[in-house]
């Protein structure tokens, strides 16, 4: 069996365990974030590129200054997702380290508490030897064993005395006519019998 202790530090591991695959799959989540905006910045510039020669093309500078507009209002857009991102980020590191001093103090708890088990067991001990060196105390719990065992071996003796007893009369409770007559003795029990 294990203890409290190896119990509370598997589930530390398993949890710190966690803690890093999380962290890694963050990591993951936010270089591809970064991918992909570096992506769509690369698209929205193509389009630019693409929109210009086309506008060229046509030569209309009304056209040319709505595409520089959109493009502008693209890149503010993409400016305010990266920093609601880097936001978010901040926060899940900011939860990260008040679970640690969560966990921290926890351990610390933990600590105390196997001290403090570990002065009742010394007092137990203490407490065990000074009664063991009391006469009064010897005699009493020799008592209270000599009655436990008379007990123990009553209800074996009364557990095997049933057991027999089922076994003993199931050939009577079998016989119809015992019963019929068992059960007319025990209704009546007044009743005079005939020897």
């Amino acid at each position: 069996m294990i203890s409290g202790r190896q119990a509370l530090g598997s589930i530390d591991q398993t949890l710190n365990q966690a803690h890093k695959q999380i962290a890694d799959m963050e990591n993951g989540i936010t270089e591809a974030t970064e991918q992909l905006l570096a992506l769509r910045t690369a698209q929205a510039e193509d389009y630019r590129d693409l929109a210009r020669v086309r506008v060229e093309r046509l030569a209309d500078p009304e056209l040319i200054d709505q595409i520089d507009h959109a493009e502008q209002q693209v890149m503010v857009l993409l400016a305010e997702r990266s920093e609601a991102i880097a936001s978010l980020q901040q926060e899940i590191a900011d939860s990260e380290r008040r679970q640690e001093q969560h966990e921290k103090e926890r351990r610390h708890q933990a600590e105390q508490l196997d001290k403090a088990v570990g002065v009742v067991d010394e007092a137990e001990a203490k407490t065990q030897v000074r009664l063991d060196a009391d006469q009064d105390y010897s005699t009493q719990r020799e008592s209270a064993e000599q009655a436990e065992r008379k007990a123990l071996h009553a209800a074996e003796k009364a557990g095997r005395s049933e057991e027999e007893r089922q076994q003993k009369g199931e050939a009577y409770r079998q016989d119809r006519l015992f019963t019929y007559l068992w059960s007319v003795t025990t209704a009546f029990p007044n009743t005079r019998r005939v020897a």
